[in-house]
């Protein structure tokens, strides 16, 4: 015969699962990304200061497959100074990146970045690009929330 459990019994047992599963999902965070194929990702971030419309990261040098062009859409996370930061879960292992999208003076073609390579790609990095004689790139500093 079952023992019927007292109240305050039932609340400190919920309470116990209530503290186990909140403990357990604080070490989520702490859990490396795994891409489709099983391998580790990184998420990149990008500042659309050209004011682009369907922002897209372009990669290539994974063991996983590569993306057709334009590549993998990119979703917005934030606005900092009035300027869109786009992210992008990518592959770990990716040798190159092109950050592209749709020009905001209506003629619907694409601008791209330039080939960002021959650098060591880390998951939370941020890019922008400016004008000077030609696209270039930097790096900036970008916390989410």
């Amino acid at each position: 015969m079952k023992k019927k459990l007292r109240r305050s019994e039932f609340f400190k047992r919920a309470m116990s699962l209530a503290v186990a599963f909140v403990m357990l999902l604080s070490f989520l965070p702490m859990m490396p990304h795994v891409h489709a194929a099983g391998e580790e990702t990184i998420t990149v971030y990008f500042r659309n200061d050209w004011l682009w419309s369907d922002i897209r990261a372009y990669y290539w040098g994974s063991a996983d497959t590569n993306p057709d062009w334009p590549g993998a859409e990119m979703t917005k996370v934030d606005t900092v100074d009035g300027k869109d930061i786009y992210s992008a879960e990518l592959p770990a292992d990716i040798t190159g990146l092109i950050f592209n999208g749709v020009k905001n003076d209506g003629s619907g073609s694409r601008d791209q970045t330039p080939d960002i390579k021959d650098i060591s790609f880390a998951d939370g990095m941020a890019f922008y690009i400016y004008w000077d004689n030609g696209n270039r790139y930097g790096t900036f500093e970008y916390t989410p929330d």
